[in-house]
């Protein structure tokens, strides 16, 4: 299985470093903003911003792809400067959590 274009284990040689005990204070202060991975919500929230929307349901498919395309480009070429922990830390969610929301749409 390939992550990011290697391996899992070659990627996890490159890029997983043990969490610092001050990562590990602030993702446990953090909990509370971590998101939530029940696919209903997810489809609930989904189309009812949809719903809203002035666009075409075309236009905003692709300014969604578009966006979701640009999120996981930086986020492969930032790896070694955005790591999982920071990432949980500050935006509540992490790569783990963009794959699982896009297993849940397919």
């Amino acid at each position: 299985k390939e992550v990011y274009g290697v391996t899992y284990p070659e990627w996890k040689k490159r890029h997983q470093k043990k969490a610092t005990e001050e990562q590990l204070r602030l993702y446990k202060e953090s909990m509370h903003l971590h998101a939530k991975h029940d696919s209903e919500t997810l489809k609930t929230a989904v189309n009812s911003s949809v719903n809203k929307c002035p666009l075409s349901k075309r236009a905003l498919i692709r300014l969604q792809a578009g966006a979701f395309t640009s999120l996981c480009h930086h986020l492969r070429i930032r790896s070694d400067t955005v790591p999982n922990m920071e990432l949980m830390t500050i935006s509540g969610f992490c790569r783990n959590c963009l794959a699982k929301v896009c297993v849940s749409f397919c």
